[in-house]
């Protein structure tokens, strides 16, 4: 699988420290913002027919390689369902922005619930934490043992 590329700027990856935000999806992202941000997500100007060229059409290319890893099917299983459709570009960014809400949006839905459920993060901090010490103690009593500490 390719790379998952920049909305804005397809010949970089794709990256949550980019401080423009409109570069990548964030699992936190409303369906507006999804859609806002594949709306003004770099194409071309070169063809009005969807194409898959990695080397001349990266940023075309780039949204065909989100929506075949999204659907975990094949590039050329995408172009031929837009082709069959006769999607636009603009119909299929707002296509591709359907398909990759379907699979964002429950995941946003449950991080929301276990974000405002403060006692239930509590417990699984304190649960993880917990453990964390029991393994960091195993370990260090094998790296003592090991250099003839015990």
């Amino acid at each position: 699988m390719a790379k998952v590329k920049s909305l804005k700027e397809p010949t970089a990856k794709m990256s949550k420290s980019d401080p423009n935000p409109i570069t990548r999806i964030d699992l936190m992202d409303s369906v507006q913002d999804i859609q806002l941000k594949l709306r003004k997500a770099t194409t071309d100007n070169i063809s009005r027919e969807i194409t898959y060229d990695p080397e001349n059409r990266l940023g075309l290319a780039n949204l065909i390689d989100i929506h075949s890893a999204i659907k975990g099917t094949k590039v050329e299983d995408v172009v031929s369902e837009i082709r069959s459709q006769g999607l636009s570009k603009k119909e299929y960014k707002e296509h591709l922005a359907e398909v990759i809400n379907n699979v964002v949006q429950p995941i946003n839905t449950e991080m929301q619930r276990l974000l405002s459920n403060r006692d239930y993060l509590q417990a699984v901090l304190k649960t993880g934490a917990e453990r964390a010490s029991e393994i960091a103690e195993m370990t260090m009593k094998e790296a003592r043992q090991l250099v003839g500490l015990s």
